[in-house]
């Protein structure tokens, strides 16, 4: 990783120009998350599972810093959002790349180094921002974790040679769902998939493989990016129900969660019409989230009921959704979290339906706590993302400390 840690991540905030070793002092770790969703092409609203894993994260570097992890040096985090928007996240990506050309050039600039980021959370995003950070030089280039963006393509390190991930790639749940499909005996299927790098990829390696096996695909449908209307899927399922030949097996959906929320509404909607059921497979998009099945009221979707979900394994970091909960029943903490990650303010009212000021907010009853215990299979990674920048900042600085002039050369 020489090439994605270089002199600048190690040198600058250890050492002073005399090479006199400073401690103690900060580092910043940015992160791009959704936080909120697009609407119009606009940030709006809040997606309290993106919150919460950013609030993995931010947690995360509070322990290692409480316990001293990287000796000497604090691990900062410094959050945008990116409203599941290519366009949002590359903005960002350009205002890194700026603030670093400000350390390194301006005398006056005084804010801890940037030295590393983790996210965005999805693989169209991750193209953006690591075509733009791999382009710069070496001294400038920041390390970039993904702990949920799977596109295989971003496997190449040739091409996105900052970005690293602590999640498989879509190659694995291709494989998976073809093992998947054998076992329900579906020979026939259509497929839903996104027009992006997600979606379009996952589309084209799913009919490489299906080609292979003895399951035929009927059809192919695509979302385009952003909100999609319910009109709209309601027209790809009566084209699949409809379809002239033998009747379809089961969907594959390939999407993001708002969009696999749109479908199940759809299917739903026309489900008492049907003598049989659509069936689905659904994406690891979802991160497993219930809530992309559910109605506002909490109530099933008929149509998510016999449907399958494809994910990396989800694992429940015990102490962190104890914190996460607890923080919740008390409106004074999450008052006070809301200092390091402003969100918690709207995912709090999000989750109570106040449209006061926090502070004169009730607290949640035992429903409202159900809500807000939902779990996302992405926040176990993003707390892995964090914890592997950590581990890889001080594999560096610990060079650094030992030879300075490795460092320099590092």
């Amino acid at each position: 990783m020489s090439n994605v840690l270089p002199k600048r991540c190690v040198q600058c905030f250890l050492y002073n120009d005399s090479d006199e070793q400073i401690s103690p002092r900060e580092i910043t770790v940015a992160a791009l998350f959704q936080i909120q969703n697009a609407v119009n092409n606009k940030c709006d609203g809040i997606s309290p599972l993106s919150v919460k894993s950013l609030e993995a994260v931010k947690w995360t570097f509070r322990k290692l810093n409480e316990n001293n992890y990287i000796p000497g040096v604090s691990i900062g985090l410094e959050a945008y959002p990116t409203c599941e928007m290519v366009e949002e996240a590359s903005d960002r990506a350009v205002d890194l790349i700026y603030k670093i050309r400000q350390d390194k050039q301006d005398s006056s600039f005084t804010e801890p180094p940037l030295v590393s980021l983790i996210g965005p959370g999805y693989s169209s995003e991750v193209q953006k921002t690591s075509n733009l950070l791999s382009s710069q030089r070496a001294d400038d280039r920041l390390l970039q974790i993904g702990f949920s963006s799977t596109a295989a393509s971003l496997s190449n390190t040739n091409i996105y040679n900052n970005f690293f991930r602590v999640v498989a790639s879509d190659a694995v749940q291709i494989e998976v769902m073809i093992s998947l499909m054998t076992e329900l005996k579906w020979n026939y299927i259509a497929i839903i998939y996104d027009d992006d790098i997600y979606g379009i990829e996952g589309k084209d390696a799913l009919m490489t493989r299906v080609a292979k096996s003895s399951i035929c695909v009927a059809a192919s449908f695509v979302l385009p990016i952003g909100a999609v209307s319910l009109i709209q899927v309601r027209d790809i399922l009566q084209k699949i129900i409809t379809n002239g030949e033998s009747p379809i097996s089961g969907v594959v959906v390939l999407t993001s969660g708002a969009h696999a929320n749109a479908i199940v509404t759809a299917a739903s909607a026309l489900k008492d019409t049907l003598s049989d059921p659509i069936s689905f497979i659904f994406s690891e998009a979802i991160g497993l989230s219930d809530s992309y099945f559910t109605t506002n009221t909490g109530a099933v979707f008929k149509a998510s009921k016999g449907a399958y979900v494809v994910s990396p394994p989800q694992i429940r970091v015990d102490e962190f959704e104890d914190y996460w909960l607890n923080t919740f029943r008390n409106v004074s903490r999450v008052v006070e979290e809301t200092k390091t990650n402003i969100w918690l303010e709207n995912v709090y009212k999000e989750y109570s339906s106040c449209s006061s000021s926090l502070s004169m907010c009730s607290e949640l009853n035992s429903e409202q706590i159900e809500k807000a215990s939902q779990m996302s299979s992405w926040t176990s990674y993003a707390i892995k993302a964090a914890y592997v920048t950590a581990k890889v900042l001080k594999t560096f600085t610990t060079t650094c400390v030992q030879d300075n002039k490795e460092c320099a050369v590092t």
